[in-house]
């Protein structure tokens, strides 16, 4: 499990099922059906742009993009 304040004073919390997302007493939850290949969430990053990125277990790294993950290609392969 990883948590995170972010800069507008949500609070994420990422675990073996997705990640959460709460402000205010309401709760969002990311899971493969928001477009993370794997739900097992690793690792949060909040960058100065406010931009929410994740690192998963298995499926490599996602960046929020309005309301839904989309896979960011590192070149790795």
């Amino acid at each position: 499990m990883c948590l995170r304040f972010a800069r507008y004073g949500d609070l994420i919390i990422g675990t073996e099922r997705g990640l959460y997302r709460g402000k205010d007493g309401h709760w969002r939850h990311y899971d493969r059906t928001s477009g993370l290949g794997d739900p097992f969430i690793h690792f949060i990053l909040e960058d100065s742009n406010g931009q929410l990125w994740v690192a998963t277990k298995e499926s490599g790294v996602y960046r929020l993009k309005e309301d839904s993950f989309v896979a960011v290609d590192l070149g790795l392969s």
